[in-house]
């Protein structure tokens, strides 16, 4: 069980990460 939820985080946490880094260049190409 505890596997799976580490497992469930790191993914969360890679979509996030991900999901920020699309918001930094959208915001970035506006101002541009």
């Amino acid at each position: 069980m505890r596997t799976i939820e580490v497992k469930d985080r790191h993914e969360f946490l890679a979509i996030a990460q991900r999901l920020y880094l699309d918001l930094a260049l959208a915001v970035a190409c506006n101002e541009d």
